[in-house]
């Protein structure tokens, strides 16, 4: 599911991993990481690691680089921070 929050100041969108992914291959990475398109990006769950999980990481990691603006907050409620 997906579900919108539009003013002049702010934009959210709360999305699953799902979507997000969808939204990733529609827009492609460097528009759905730039600039303006997200400032903060919040990812729950992280620890039901599987294949788009790791997938979303990966890309993420490639591009906090040329994003350092981009903040990442990474929820779990159960998890093992040596396995990230």
């Amino acid at each position: 599911g997906e579900s919108k929050m539009r003013s002049d100041r702010c934009q959210l969108l709360f999305c699953t991993l799902g979507v997000l992914l969808r939204r990733l291959v529609s827009d492609g990475a460097a528009e759905m990481f730039g600039t303006n398109t997200m400032t903060h990006l919040v990812l729950d769950e992280v620890h039901e690691r599987s294949m788009d999980m790791d997938f979303v990481l990966t890309l993420l990691r490639h591009k906090l680089p040329e994003r350092q603006q981009l903040k990442v907050l990474l929820m779990s409620a159960t998890m093992d921070i040596k396995a990230l």
